[in-house]
């Protein structure tokens, strides 16, 4: 844990509005703060492979047209 800190992430999503970014970011930093308390790193590099891994599975897509 000692070799990584935070930092801020920014980039573009589709929204209806600005509450639907504004619950996101609250989400992201909630479920990366419980993981943190739990002894888990959420890091940039494990999203990046999970998004390689299961950006195209076919769940994923279909739940992501909801």
């Amino acid at each position: 844990m000692d070799d990584y800190k935070p930092y801020k992430a920014q980039f573009y999503i589709y929204a209806r509005n600005e509450q639907e970014v504004n619950e996101l970011t609250r989400a992201l930093n909630g479920f990366v703060r419980e993981r943190y308390h739990s002894g888990t790193l959420v890091r940039a590099e494990s999203i990046v492979r999970a998004l390689e891994a299961f950006g195209n599975n076919p769940m994923l897509i279909n739940y992501l047209r909801k």
